[in-house]
């Protein structure tokens, strides 16, 4: 239960505002990898007072060349700084597929 809401929705809980991005504020890569559905992929900033503000979302459907090649495209086109990418640890443990 929300105390500035009283709701259990989570919706509710939801803060959704537009922003651009920062080119000074440190920027964090999320890849959840899939072998059978497309990659996904969330680049989220830290501002000064420890908020994180999620600024892109992307999808892949293609091989790991193609996730990097779009991941690079688009940190290239914002401007960021990527301070950390993280991966799924259950898939990046496993070998990439030799199809």
């Amino acid at each position: 239960m929300c105390a500035e809401c009283d709701s259990s929705d989570v919706t509710e809980f939801c803060h959704v505002q537009e922003f651009s991005p920062s080119h000074i504020w440190p920027t964090i890569y999320l890849l959840d990898p899939h072998p059978r559905k497309p990659h996904m992929m969330l680049w989220a900033q830290v501002d000064p007072n420890d908020d994180i503000w999620v600024i892109r979302e992307c999808e892949v459907d293609g091989d790991p060349t193609e996730v990097r090649i779009a991941a690079e495209e688009l940190e290239e086109s914002e401007g960021v700084f990527v301070a950390c990418k993280l991966m799924d640890p259950n898939m990046g443990a496993s070998p990439a597929s030799a199809d």
